[in-house]
């Protein structure tokens, strides 16, 4: 299917612009992209871009990663894929909670926007069902906006939430932000492997471990749980205020303070389950801090 989005004269540079913008922004590929293919022409009628499965192949310098949209309103599921699009993301869509499942295996995406009223499965059972083997970046967008809704997302592994009616623009700020602390381009980046009894933490190779019998067994956490983790124990003993968590861990996500109380809720069921006790300590009134060494 070709698109032709008007002609442009020999020197109008402002129209071919506007093809450009008008392509990346609305131009909207289905799940079954490699079927569409896209014409914007230029002064010399030849197409610009012929064929938008070219973009769909690996993760070129064009690509920035792969975005699965899990939304059951295709229309806002669309003006999302046309922003992340325009910044150079692929996208996928999945319109319920089994899709999203079966895409997350298949496709292996680098971060998911999930929505939570899905059909099938809801999506903080998606979000619980992805925990159980994989540490994927999700941020939950969702016209639930109560406060125990963000708190149980954050609690099944969520790395951030958006509630709607949202500006789209936000959203892409948000996967950035998530996608830059996930591979560690942070202040923690540069961390030394540490270490407390058998938990190990690997800030270079991003990852926490429980040593048994000589073999080292990864722990699955969520990125904001890991780094919540490397920053007490870069600094054992100290008191760590939530509002500096916060803005060590979630930088750019807007949560309130409380929201620290959730992931470190889950950092420490995670590391009882590994039988890790006792590590992350509340310092009542003011925040956390790692347990002093032996």
């Amino acid at each position: 299917m070709w698109y032709n989005l008007g002609e442009c004269a020999d020197s109008d540079d402002h129209c071919v612009r506007t093809a450009l913008f008008l392509w990346s922004v609305t131009a909207i590929v289905r799940n079954d992209s490699t079927s569409l293919t896209w014409l914007i022409v230029s002064p010399q009628h030849q197409p610009l871009f012929d064929d938008v499965s070219r973009f769909d192949e690996g993760r070129s310098p064009m690509n920035l990663g792969r975005i699965l949209i899990v939304e059951d309103d295709f229309d806002a599921a669309e003006v999302l894929g046309a922003y992340l699009n325009r910044d150079h993301f692929q996208t996928q869509h999945a319109a319920d909670g089994h899709r999203a499942l079966v895409l997350h295996a298949q496709w292996r995406p680098d971060l998911i926007l999930l929505d939570i009223m899905l059909p099938a499965l809801n999506g903080n059972e998606v979000l619980g069902a992805i925990r159980q083997h994989a540490a994927t970046p999700v941020i939950m967008v969702t016209a639930v906006a109560s406060q125990s809704s963000r708190i149980n997302s954050l609690l099944y592994g969520a790395d951030d939430y958006v509630t709607k009616p949202y500006n789209p623009g936000e959203v892409v700020a948000r996967v950035h932000a998530v996608l830059r602390r996930w591979r560690g381009n942070g202040s923690l980046a540069r961390l030394p492997r540490l270490r407390h009894g058998d938990l190990i933490l690997d800030r270079d190779a991003a990852l926490a471990s429980i040593e048994r019998e000589g073999n080292e067994q990864p722990l699955d956490l969520t990125r904001t749980e890991f780094s919540l983790l490397a920053m007490l124990m870069a600094s054992p003993a100290r008191m760590f205020p939530r509002a500096e968590l916060l803005a060590g861990c979630m930088p750019e996500s807007g949560a309130l303070e409380r929201v620290v109380d959730a992931h470190v809720y889950n950092l420490r069921r995670k590391l009882e389950r590994a039988g890790v006790r006792d590590v992350v300590v509340t310092a009542r009134g003011m925040g956390y801090r790692f347990r002093n060494p032996a």
